[in-house]
C-alpha cells in the first residue's frame, strides 16, 4: 500500500515514492553483539534524540521527545499543503505494517498500532525539519537551542537511530516541495554533502543507482562510495563466492584440495602487500594529491613512471564526529550483509588508511597535502582514531586490488628505490641541489685534473 495524499496517492510515477515488498526490503539491523564487545560502547546510543523503537524509551532522550509534537505543530502551521494533523495521522496509520517490516522483527511490540504510527509520524516530522534547517523561514535551531544541535547531527549517524525515509519524502512532497521548488532527492542529497563534507556539490553520480535509501545512513553511505568516469573499476564477484570468501580470501575454498597450496601462494601474491604508512611511501619516492572524485572513497588511485609516481586519496575531514560516525558506518555494511550495492566500501577504504596513518608525521604529510582537515587539532588524534576503529577482519580486497598492486610493484622497483633516494636526500631543498652541484663540479674538475696529470701535452 502507498502513502495517499490530499491529491491522490502518493507512490507510482507522479511522485516516485514506491513502498518495497517485504521479501526484498533493506531492514533498519540492529549492532550484532561482536561489534558491541564485551563492554557495552557508546559509539552506538544516542545521547539526546531517539528515532525509531530501538532506543525510544531511554531516559536520556526523553527530554527532546517533549519536544517532537510542538516541531509537528510548527509544521503543520507552515507550508504549501492545507492538510492537518489528523489527515497525517491517518496517512502514516493505513501503512504501520509496512514501517513495522522496516525493523527487526519483534522490535516493534511495544508499541500498537496507532502508538507506532503517532511516534514515525513524529520521528519523520523532527528528522525533516532538521533536514530544512538553514532554509529561509525555517526555525529548527531556534526552538531546539545550539547546545542540542551539534548532538542531534552526531544521533543521526547512528545505525539504530534510524527510521524509513519514504515517510519523511511524503511529509516534504505533501507540504514543502512546491513552494521551495527542489526535489526531495536534492533535499537529501544536500544535506549528506552538508553534514559530510561542510559544502554541496555537484558529481556525476545516481544517488538512487542501488535503489532510494531505506534511511539517512545508508544515504551517507551511497554518497561516499559514489562511483565516477575515474573510478578504479571492481572486479565483480563470483555468483558463487559466499561471504566469508570475499572477506577472507586466503581462506576461498578450492574445487580440488590438490589446489590448495597454488591458491594459497597465489593469494599471497594478489594480497599480501608489505608497504605500510605514508612516511614508508614518501620515502620511496611515491608523492601524494587529491583523486579526481575528492569526495568518493571509491576514487583512489595510482600513477607512477620512473621519475615520478603518486598517490590520489579522497579529502577527509577529521572532527569530534568522525569516530561515531565510521564506526556506525562499519556497523552497518558488515550487517548489511552485501544488500542493496554494499560491497564494504567505506570499510575498505578505513582498512586503506588504517596501513597509510600510523604516526603523526602521517597526518602531518597529508594534511600539508589539504586531503585531510584536522579540526581535532593534534594529529596524534587522528592516529588514535584510525587505531580506534575496528573492521573485525572485515574487507573486499577487490576494490582497492589495482591501486595496491601499483604501489606494491613501484614499492619493490629498486631502480624507483634508487631514483627516491637521490631526490629525497639531495634534491629535499634548493641548499641540498647546491650542494650537490658543487660536490659533482668538483668531481669533475678532480677528473679533469687526473686526466691531464697522467697525459700531459707534448
Amino acid at each position: 500500500m502507498a502513502l495517499s495524499s490530499r491529491n491522490g496517492i502518493l507512490g507510482g510515477e507522479e511522485s516516485g515514492l514506491m513502498l518495497v515488498p517485504q521479501e526484498s526490503m533493506n531492514k533498519i539491523q540492529r549492532v550484532r553483539s561482536f561489534l558491541r564487545g564485551s563492554k557495552r560502547n557508546d559509539d552506538y546510543n544516542p545521547k539526546v534524540i531517539s528515532l525509531g523503537p530501538y532506543h525510544h524509551f531511554k531516559p536520556e532522550v526523553q527530554a527532546l521527545e517533549g519536544l517532537k509534537p510542538k516541531v509537528f505543530d510548527n509544521f503543520i502551521s507552515r507550508g504549501y499543503s492545507q492538510s492537518d494533523a489528523n489527515f497525517y495521522g491517518k496517512t502514516v496509520l493505513e501503512v504501520v505494517g509496512e514501517a513495522r517490516r522496516c525493523y527487526v522483527e519483534g522490535s516493534t511490540g511495544e508499541f500498537d498500532d496507532s502508538q507506532f504510527a503517532k511516534m514515525m509520524l513524529l520521528d519523520s516530522c523532527f528528522l525533516l525539519c532538521y533536514m530544512l534547517d538553514g532554509f529561509d523561514g525555517f526555525w529548527f535551531s531556534e526552538m531546539i537551542g545550539a547546545s542540542f544541535y551539534l548532538f542531534i547531527q552526531r544521533d543521526l549517524f547512528l545505525f539504530e537511530n534510524q527510521i524509513p525515509l519514504w515517510i519523511v519524502e511524503f511529509l516534504f512532497n505533501d507540504r514543502f516541495a512546491t513552494i521551495m521548488g527542489i526535489s526531495w532527492k536534492e533535499l537529501l542529497v544536500g544535506h549528506c554533502q552538508r553534514n559530510l563534507y561542510g559544502e554541496e556539490y555537484t558529481v556525476d553520480n545516481d544517488m538512487y543507482r542501488d535503489g532510494k535509501p531505506l534511511h539517512l545512513l545508508q544515504a551517507f553511505q551511497t554518497l561516499m562510495a559514489c562511483k565516477s568516469n575515474t573510478t578504479p573499476t571492481v572486479t565483480p564477484l563470483s555468483t558463487h563466492s559466499s561471504w566469508w570468501g570475499r572477506c577472507c580470501p586466503n581462506f576461498m575454498r578450492t574445487q580440488e584440495n590438490s589446489t590448495i597450496i597454488k591458491s594459497q601462494k597465489d593469494s599471497f601474491e594478489k594480497y599480501g602487500y608489505v608497504f605500510r604508512s605514508v612516511m614508508d611511501l614518501k620515502a620511496k619516492g611515491i608523492h601524494f594529491g587529491h583523486s579526481d572524485n575528492i569526495y568518493s572513497v571509491t576514487s583512489i588511485n595510482f600513477e607512477s613512471n620512473y621519475a615520478y609516481a603518486k598517490l590520489k586519496l579522497p579529502i577527509w575531514y577529521a572532527s569530534f564526529l568522525s569516530k561515531v560516525f565510521f564506526t556506525n558506518m562499519l556497523a552497518y555494511e558488515i550487517c548489511s550483509n552485501g544488500t542493496n550495492g554494499n560491497e564494504l566500501e567505506i570499510t575498505s577504504y578505513i582498512n586503506f588508511m588504517k596501513s597509510l596513518i600510523v604516526c603523526p608525521n602521517d597526518v602531518k604529510e597529508l594534511r600539508e597535502k589539504r586531503i585531510i582537515s584536522n579540526t581535532l587539532g593534534d594529529d596524534m588524534k587522528v592516529v588514535q582514531l584510525f587505531k580506534a576503529l575496528n573492521p573485525h577482519g572485515i574487507d573486499n580486497p577487490r576494490i582497492f586490488k589495482e591501486v595496491k598492486q601499483k604501489i606494491q610493484q613501484h614499492y619493490d622497483s629498486k631502480a624507483n628505490s634508487w631514483m627516491a633516494e637521490l631526490v629525497y636526500t639531495y634534491l629535499r631543498s634548493p641548499w641540498t641541489i647546491m650542494a650537490l652541484l658543487a660536490a659533482s663540479l668538483l668531481l669533475l674538475l678532480t677528473l679533469a685534473q687526473t686526466y691531464v696529470a697522467f697525459n700531459p701535452r707534448n
